[in-house]
């Protein structure tokens, strides 16, 4: 499986609502239940949000993100979805020659 960096764009304030909150909790918690969310949380700095999916493919992790009630009700009018190539000691930290 690969990784997926979701980060959360373009914050309506007027559109958010407590019941629209817990929509969007109870997707991450059904994500989380199926193994799918690896790491969600918020930046210090700001209220936006940032999500790391792990999926088969671009296009399965973008359906997990259009199906977010922060998305569908345009809470965040945008986001943008990118795959990460992890660095560890197995793939010597992506170094091709060491």
């Amino acid at each position: 499986m690969a990784k997926f960096i979701v980060h959360y764009l373009d914050e309506e304030k007027e559109v958010f609502t407590e019941d629209l909150l817990k929509k969007h909790l109870e997707h991450l918690r059904n994500l989380s239940r199926k193994g799918i969310v690896f790491l969600c949380g918020l930046y210090k700095d700001d209220s936006r949000g940032m999500l790391i999916l792990e999926a088969k493919s671009l296009d399965e992790a973008n359906g997990y993100i259009q199906q977010d009630p922060f998305i569908i009700q345009k809470y965040y009018k945008n986001f943008t979805l990118r795959e990460l190539i992890e660095a560890n000691e197995s793939n010597n930290f992506l170094m091709k020659n060491s």
